[in-house]
């Protein structure tokens, strides 16, 4: 019998590397160095234990220190209210930036457990929050808020309330659920659900074309989130993936779920740093324009990007104009305007163009409007 002798570097390598396949093994198995994810929210608890009779206003952002620096770079998901309430007129309104946000929710007297969600272009801390309060009415016992934060990514996240109760052995069609066939190219880059279960051992678990996505996950007693990291091999959406499913087995409760969604190109779309554009726009009388109107040429999004700064060029065809710019109701001093062109600057700590209006006296034209973002 003739015997095949390998070199001994590649007998070395077959004896000593089991991964030698991962290549292969990459392409098929979705465990494939599923990193452990870290908990990507916090929660902030305040005991309140305070008895609300006729109207109380509870500042939240002074609650919880909301400004420190320690909360740079995140965003406020949510607040959850434990209240007891008595009596039918019992109501809660949220209001953000000194102006009410969404609808008064009434307080009903066999519920304990409010929530409140921050409108996704409000929820930064970092300039778009920049006052919240919740304003209560009624005969109300609140025994404490609980304020929910996550970090700034450039990840967009998609959420859907569920509101769900699960027993025995369900799955939830994540993609049906979310709607993901409208997110065509855009990578999944993790599945998270919030919930808890009955005794705290309900298990959940993604699963993506069938395959089991990392390790089943517990769900608490007392409530929790899930976050399950889909790999970056994983195609795209609309390129290769059929089913996204979560498999749950216990009583269940499901609050909410949501995926995150990256571009699928690399390095993703880089957002400018700077926008001019000329509006030449002509106004006479007493006129207070908001900043926003008077562009056409940027995305809702990035309407509300916080910027550095603010410059407008205006002038005057009779020498009799008047203008100033205005950021959240603090304004630059009066210009007296002539034929000759003005640059009127104004510095802004987070505001977006939404929050800056332009006041004018006279015949003034508007020739062009520059800003830099933050």
């Amino acid at each position: 019998m003739r015997k095949i002798l390998l070199p001994c570097a590649i007998a070395t390598n077959l004896l000593l590397s089991p991964n030698i396949f991962a290549a292969e093994q990459k392409r098929f198995d979705f465990n494939y160095h599923q990193p452990s994810q870290p908990q990507q929210r916090e929660r902030l608890v305040q005991h309140v234990n305070d008895d609300v009779y006729g109207e109380k206003v509870f500042k939240i952002k002074k609650m919880f220190n909301l400004g420190s620096m320690q909360h740079k770079h995140k965003k406020l998901v949510k607040l959850i209210v434990f209240a007891d309430a008595y009596g039918p007129r019992a109501k809660t309104r949220m209001i953000i930036n000194k102006r009410p946000s969404g609808q008064v929710v009434h307080m009903d007297q066999f519920e304990s457990k409010f929530v409140f969600k921050i409108p996704e272009h409000q929820s930064s801390l970092d300039g778009e929050l920049r006052s919240l309060q919740l304003e209560m009415r009624g005969r109300i016992y609140v025994q404490k808020i609980v304020a929910v934060l996550k970090e700034e990514s450039r990840i967009q996240t998609i959420t859907e309330d569920m509101w769900e109760t699960y027993q025995g052995q369900n799955t939830i069609a994540v993609k049906r659920v979310l709607k993901l066939r409208q997110h065509q190219g855009k990578k999944l880059a993790f599945i998270e659900i919030e919930g808890d279960s009955a005794r705290g051992g309900g298990k959940a678990q993604l699963h993506i074309d069938g395959y089991p996505v990392g390790p089943s996950q517990t769900l608490a007693k007392f409530g929790s989130t899930l976050r399950f990291k889909v790999p970056a091999h994983v195609a795209a959406l609309g390129e290769g993936i059929g089913s996204v499913q979560i498999k749950l087995k216990g009583n269940i409760y499901i609050e909410s779920i949501s995926a995150g969604l990256k571009d699928s190109r690399r390095g993703g779309h880089q957002q400018p740093r700077s926008h001019s554009e000329v509006v030449d726009m002509d106004l006479s009388g007493n006129q207070t324009v908001l900043l926003s109107d008077l562009v056409s040429q940027l995305t809702p999004r990035q309407l509300r990007r916080p910027l550095k700064s603010v410059s407008i060029t205006v002038s005057s065809k009779r020498n009799r104009g008047k203008a100033k710019l205005c950021v959240s109701g603090v304004c630059s001093q009066v210009e007296d305007l002539s034929t000759m062109s003005t640059v009127i600057t104004e510095q802004s700590f987070g505001q977006a163009l939404e929050d800056f209006t332009l006041q004018t006296r006279g015949k003034v034209t508007v020739e062009k409007i520059k800003f830099i973002f933050q």
